[in-house]
């Protein structure tokens, strides 16, 4: 008797980078996903015409979290449950930022320190028509 498998949906965008393989059957791929995590980038800051005398660690929360509609017999209703990547812990932080004119300005900006997938609220796309 011969089965068929039918593999998961998949986004190679949804991985993080280099863990793309096959699974133990080599039919179907999977990865370590990228689920809501912090990603941090080196840059200089620009602020109209000035810039920062260092280069400035930036973060950002990245990746996706569980969203799922379901028929409740219940309350003969649809049920929605979402969440999103956000910023768990931050902290602010200054920056010297030095200007076309040779003078300097001191700026602060949010750090994130870490991210999670926290509950929203799930709007209803109404279209009109």
């Amino acid at each position: 008797m011969e089965s068929i498998k039918k593999c998961p949906e998949f986004n190679p965008e949804d991985c993080e980078p280099g863990t793309l393989q096959f699974d133990s059957d080599g039919c179907c791929q999977i990865c370590k996903s990228r689920n809501c995590v912090l990603e941090k980038n080196v840059t200089r800051l620009r602020v109209d015409d000035c810039t920062s005398i260092e280069d400035v660690e930036v973060t950002s929360c990245t990746g996706h979290c569980d969203t799922k509609s379901m028929y409740s017999m219940k309350t003969k209703a649809m049920i929605h449950s979402c969440s999103c990547c956000k910023e768990e812990n931050v902290n602010h932080q200054n920056v010297t930022l030095k200007c076309a004119d040779n003078s300097e300005i001191v700026r602060d900006y949010v750090h994130i320190k870490s991210c999670k997938c926290t509950s929203t609220e799930c709007v209803d796309q109404k279209t009109s028509g």
